[in-house]
């Protein structure tokens, strides 16, 4: 990260390039780069906002969706509306992750990348399970079944395959949702339902391999606070010693993990379930999702 944004400074520094296709393009590229190194340093939740307003100062200094002709700045243009999509979401402003999610897959019509292209399909079902919608998360969750179908085999194999981890994330989502009057069981039976599609997971996402394994296993033992909160501490303190080193943005969910595994062990049944009905968590802010 350090060594991006220097890199990124100085180069804003220098004379005005954008009238240098090419030019542009090298530091779009450098200023999405900061980005991702931002993305692996700062803490989990802490970081949407501060992203959000990064994305928005390289979409305003290099690209306008409308004007977009060539291949390559739309599919720039693409991954910045994927990665600030996603903070969009983690801050509930659902109006502009869903026009996101839109906006990207109208750029890359007629280049499906999976798994740019599967992302966005992923996210607009995602959208609905953050807002409590089942029926609607599982309506999007089919429609990006099929929307995938049309892509050459190997690529609609790993397409489909991150549709089913994204799934395990929805059935996450709902288990953890504060805003849902759900039984303590019906919760469990969420989590049981995700951790076995996490189980399934053989790699696929926008991230890079080694984080989007650690999300995966993050995620795993996030549902463990509903079904084995031991084995879930157990688990948040391994893969403690693995990120601090290498992805310290889980570092703050991975402690948020701990504590509500904590909760669960200490409060038993009843006493948690009210903790998920009512909000009442130091480890909960502002309204948005719990993990």
């Amino acid at each position: 990260m350090t060594v991006t944004q220097s890199l990124y400074e100085r180069w804003l520094a220098a004379p005005d390039l954008r009238d240098d296709t090419e030019m542009a393009s090298w530091e779009l590229r450098l200023g999405l780069l900061m980005a991702c190194a931002l993305e692996y340093v700062l803490s989990w939740y802490q970081r949407a906002q501060r992203l959000i307003d990064f994305y928005d100062e390289l979409e305003g200094r290099f690209l306008r969706v409308g004007n977009l002709k060539k291949d390559k700045e739309r599919l720039h243009a693409a991954q910045l509306l994927a990665r600030r999509g996603r903070h969009q979401r983690v801050l509930w402003h659902f109006d502009e992750a869903e026009q996101a999610c839109q906006e990207g897959l109208q750029l890359l019509q007629g280049q499906e990348l999976s798994p740019l292209w599967t992302h966005f399909l992923c996210e607009y079902a995602h959208l609905a399970a953050t807002r409590g919608d089942e029926n609607l998360w599982l309506q999007r969750l089919d429609a990006a079944r099929s929307s995938v179908l049309a892509l050459p085999g190997s690529e609609r194999a790993k397409a489909l395959n991150q549709i089913t981890y994204m799934q395990g994330e929805g059935y996450k989502r709902l288990a953890f949702h504060l805003r849902k009057p759900l039984a303590l069981a019906r919760r469990e039976q969420a989590a049981r339902l995700a951790y076995q599609l996490f189980q399934e997971w053989n790699g696929l996402t926008i991230e890079l391999p080694g984080f989007e394994s650690l999300v995966m296993q993050v995620s795993r033992a996030q549902c463990l606070i509903l079904l084995d909160p031991a084995a879930a501490i157990e688990e948040a303190q391994r893969l403690i010693l693995v990120v601090q080193d290498h992805y310290p943005t889980l570092l703050g969910k991975l402690s948020r993990l701990i504590w509500l595994a904590e909760q669960r062990l200490q409060m038993g049944d009843a006493g948690f379930l009210t903790l998920l009905q009512e909000g009442k968590t130091i480890a909960y802010s502002a309204g948005y999702q719990l993990l």
